[in-house]
């Protein structure tokens, strides 16, 4: 299994930060692959987008703790990928965002996946840095930065 996590600062008060975060129509603005996303009407997230050598379509679960400003999400379509992200504090937050990612037995495509996690290790986390930094833009009125969507996009 491959984990990457980040936590940071955002001069935003928390609560705002967590109801942009947890809105999946606002994943575009902050997860690099996604190109669409919203509520699947069960429970879910209907998600778009491209990472690495190809265009994907499909469906995660999604379960939001508004109480606990913590939302974990997972798919096992072609892995077993599932993350979370907490925001703590009042008046100004702090964000973790935590990935785990391991191919599905049943995948065609599983040594290719792992060489792809092993060599891109440090572009996962500049993705994760990416992320963050478009969440501290979005909730602090910052000026929008073009994310890269280069290197590793699988968020």
């Amino acid at each position: 299994m491959s984990e990457y996590q980040l936590s940071g600062p955002v001069n935003a008060p928390a609560r705002q930060v967590f109801d942009f975060v947890s809105t999946p129509e606002n994943f575009p603005k902050f997860v690099p692959t996604v190109r669409e996303a919203n509520h699947d009407g069960m429970g879910g997230v209907r998600i778009e987008g491209d990472c690495p050598a190809q265009h994907y379509r499909g469906g995660a679960s999604l379960r939001v703790d508004h109480d606990l400003m913590r939302m974990h999400w997972d798919s096992q379509a072609n892995l077993d990928y599932r993350g979370r992200i907490e925001v703590a504090g009042e008046e100004s937050a702090t964000v973790s965002i935590y990935l785990a990612f391991k191919p599905a037995p049943d995948n065609q495509h599983n040594d290719e996946f792992r060489r792809l996690l092993r060599d891109r290790s440090g572009a996962m986390q500049e993705a994760l840095e990416d992320a963050l930094t478009a969440i501290r833009a979005e909730c602090e009125g910052l000026p929008r930065v073009e994310q890269k969507r280069g290197g590793f996009e699988l968020l």
